[in-house]
């Protein structure tokens, strides 16, 4: 997500299009495994933050949670 992405609607876009990536390429490049959570990863994308488990053995991505920055970590 670039910082052109302010509004609510242009935040929604880029989600839905980095969720959509993950089904082709679910460990793309700056992913980032989280320590002690298994297969779960988090994925930056601008102020947002998206977590998410891959399930190798069902080629399956189980979306977590999609929050700011601030929330997220909490």
């Amino acid at each position: 997500m670039r910082q052109c992405c302010v509004s609510p609607e242009q935040v929604y876009q880029c989600v839905l299009k980095k969720i959509r990536l993950l089904a082709e390429e679910p460990r793309p490049d700056g992913a980032l495994k989280l320590k002690g959570m298994g297969a779960e990863y988090c994925i930056r994308m601008g102020d947002y933050r998206l977590r998410y488990k891959v399930d190798d053995e069902n080629q399956v991505v189980i979306l977590g949670q999609c929050q700011h920055r601030k929330s997220f970590y909490d």
